[in-house]
């Protein structure tokens, strides 16, 4: 996010994590909460001060007379105040950090856990029954079918919500995640292990009743959440169909090539692919 400091975007994370039904470290919390406390004094030297004033308490009139004058020199200059917030707000993530680094593979692996049993009830559901069939040829099927079906979306839906979480508490074991959710999410949560990048992609970006997850298992991938997330890699997505033209027997024929296939080969020489064709090199 556009200037994210690293104290917004660890709280951030937390925020997703918690989200998904794990609460952090109760230490973590009373600190996050200390410093959004800090955050909100403002005044506090010159408050004290009137109310000394009011009790005549001279000792600490004079202790909060100065002070009250800083605060307020410090408040007619935001650079100011903003150095000092910078530097508590560094050393309170430093903190925040170690604190969650304690917890963050329970954590991870408590919502992989979870993700992990809705998967294996819609797997279930998928191999029983066409999840995307109409209502009407539902009607006849088995009460287990008609039930896997009926209950489907509501599972699919609990498998979208834990997304953000997971992914969250994978950039917080460690995953590199940068760039787009959906090239972190899709190997996050499906084994892409063998499976057509073109194919695979189209499914993870599918949207029916069940979401994409029906699509996902017709290619028959497993839906299991990654058990090592530091390892995590972004997916690329697939690269463009290359249009390729050849002369065989007199005909000039016209023909799309796809660099995802296992037996795809380069144009050769002099040729070079120019994005809509090949050009002469």
């Amino acid at each position: 996010m556009i200037n994210e400091t690293p104290y917004d975007k660890h709280v951030r994370l937390v925020a997703a994590v918690t989200a998904g039904g794990v609460q952090p470290p109760e230490a973590w919390t009373v600190l996050r909460d200390r410093f959004s406390a800090f955050l909100g004094h403002t005044g506090t030297a010159a408050v004290g001060l009137a109310q000394a004033v009011i009790a005549g308490d001279v000792a600490a009139i004079s202790a909060l007379r100065p002070l009250a004058l800083i605060e307020s020199f410090a408040e007619a200059r935001p650079q100011v105040t903003a150095k000092v917030t910078n530097t508590v707000r560094g050393a309170v993530n430093d903190q925040l950090r170690t604190i969650y680094a304690a917890s963050a593979d329970a954590t991870y692996t408590a919502l992989a856990d979870r993700f992990d049993e809705l998967a294996e009830r819609f797997t279930t559901a998928a191999d029983l029954v066409d999840l995307e069939a109409d209502p009407e040829s539902i009607l006849t099927a088995p009460t287990k079918a008609r039930t896997a079906w009926a209950e489907a979306p509501t599972v699919a839906a609990e498998l979208d919500s834990l997304l953000p979480a997971l992914h969250a508490a994978a950039t917080l074991c460690g995953a590199i995640t940068k760039g787009p959710d959906h090239q972190f999410q899709l190997p996050l949560t499906v084994d892409v292990t063998g499976q057509h990048r073109r194919h695979i992609w189209a499914a993870w970006h599918t949207s029916g009743r069940a979401s994409r997850w029906p699509a996902l298992r017709a290619l028959g991938a497993d839906i299991h959440a990654n058990r090592d997330p530091a390892s995590l890699e972004a997916y690329r997505p697939p690269l463009p169909f290359e249009r390729r033209t050849e002369t065989r027997n007199g005909e000039v024929r016209s023909f799309s090539v796809d660099p995802e296939d296992p037996d795809y080969s380069p144009p050769e020489k002099p040729f070079v692919y120019a994005g809509q064709g090949m050009v002469q090199a």
